[in-house]
């Protein structure tokens, strides 16, 4: 997995670079200036400065109000057809390099529009690939067309843009993917279904997003489950982590920084910690140290961990495509993620040095680690709407199908000697998948998350 080291949006004072974006083929051809029938917004200027503090490559520093517009048009168009981030991360990554994402009247011989498709090479009529919707829409046929069963859900997403644009120089959109990812990821905006669960005084409590966009939990008392609304506004996955005596509840806000919600003697209180993410956070006490997990705006990992009294941020590199899934093993602080190619990754810190490895698969939710006695265990979503683990011992892992359907990521957690799998069902309900006497079993919880 590549290491990035672009610097976090909202820690950093960043002046724009300028570069030279090569995508006119003719110093006097002209360029239609909007993918949008009204001029770009201020929303699009706004989020046209985020990205020109994390771009790596072509558009760093070149990531204009009007690059923003075409970007959210893409994005649009993906959404309405209900297909996933990754989409969008094909798409803009090949417009990078195609257009620079600029929806183009000229091009070599008869190419046109944000992709730089041919009518002569049946994509349609000159008006309709200047069309950016009706562009968008045509590159996305063409990849399902070209990758069946999904099959473009997996795979480095350079050598999915060759395949469809058929470029003279391949290379060039494996060398743009990570900025393409990163600005997918942006204006996304909404990170992933999911639930976070620990056990704390002497409670098994299960935190998730209600469907009025608060923070609840949902706790076992020994005879039934009850609910509690927390409050608060955010997005994405809760992460639930136990720091001496205090249950700590991390989310993404609806401002895209880090909130915590703890709890101390009865009573629940809402902080902001800061930064900026594009994903559920994820949480570990390791030693004394608090860690908390997630993805920045540079699509890379980072950690903000307390100490001396304040928080601390970290760049931990890599290119991730999920929230983070954290867990202490033994002595080494493992955090996993799905990468860009759609893989199973973790990087580990050893003797105060991290490093990722491959661990395979393909997944389509954020992970969750959890110890199970001696064997450590991953769960996620698979491709095929199930829930797998991956699970380590005797120094290799082993991926099992652990049926259902879910809608979330899922959170594995212990509680007492029973193992627990808690998700949104395609019922929109919370369930969990617990494992006692050598098997697995199902259970409705009910409620309605988000």
């Amino acid at each position: 997995m590549r290491q990035f080291r672009a610097g976090w949006l909202s820690l950093l004072a960043v002046t724009a670079v300028t570069a030279t974006v090569l995508v006119a083929p003719a110093a006097t051809a002209s360029v239609v200036p909007n993918c949008t029938a009204a001029a770009p917004t201020a929303a699009d200027s706004a989020f046209a400065a985020r990205m020109n503090q994390v771009l790596t490559e072509q558009l760093r520093g070149a990531f204009t109000a009007t690059r923003a517009a075409c970007t959210r048009v893409i994005v649009n168009v993906v959404r309405q057809r209900n297909l996933p981030q990754r989409a969008a991360e094909i798409a803009i990554t090949t417009a990078i390099v195609e257009s620079g994402i600029t929806n183009l009247d000229h091009g070599d011989r008869d190419s046109l529009g944000l992709f730089q498709q041919r009518p002569s090479q049946g994509w349609g009529t000159p008006a309709q690939l200047q069309d950016p919707v009706y562009a968008t829409n045509a590159f996305l046929d063409a990849v399902l067309r070209k990758y069946p069963n999904n099959s473009w859900t997996t795979g480095a997403i350079g050598p999915i843009c060759q395949a469809i644009q058929n470029s003279g120089f391949p290379a060039r959109y494996g060398e743009e993917a990570p900025d393409g990812v990163r600005i997918a990821a942006a204006m996304w905006g909404f990170p992933e279904v999911g639930v976070g669960a620990v056990v704390y005084d002497n409670l098994l409590r299960v935190f998730a997003r209600g469907t009025d966009g608060a923070l609840w939990q949902y706790y076992w008392t020994g005879t039934e489950w009850k609910t509690q609304d927390l409050g608060g506004g955010f997005v994405g996955t809760p992460a639930a982590v136990v720091h001496g005596n205090t249950l700590r509840v991390f989310v993404r806000g609806n401002d895209g920084a880090l909130w915590q919600n703890y709890l101390v003697d009865g009573h629940w209180t809402w902080q902001r910690i800061g930064g900026g993410i594009t994903s559920g956070p994820s949480a570990v006490v390791h030693g004394s140290m608090l860690r908390v997990f997630a993805r920045a705006n540079d699509g890379a990992l980072w950690q903000a961990y307390w100490a001396n009294g304040e928080w601390n941020w970290q760049d931990l590199g890599g290119a991730i495509s999920s929230a983070p899934g954290a867990v202490v093993h033994g002595s080494v602080v493992r955090v996993f993620a799905r990468g860009t190619d759609g893989a199973l990754w973790q990087n580990y810190l050893v003797d105060g040095h991290w490093t990722w490895q491959d661990l395979g698969g393909t997944i389509t939710s954020s992970p969750s680690a959890v110890l199970h006695g001696s064997v450590l265990r991953v769960f996620a979503r698979a491709n095929d709407g199930a829930l797998w683990q991956n699970y380590y011992t005797g120094g290799e892992w082993t991926w099992q199908d652990l049926g259902g359907g879910i809608s979330s990521a899922p959170s594995g957690v212990m509680h007492g000697d029973v193992l627990r799998a808690f998700a949104r069902g395609n019922d929109g309900a919370l369930w969990q998948n617990y494992w006692t006497g050598g098997a697995w079993t199902w259970q409705r919880i009910g409620g309605s998350i988000t």
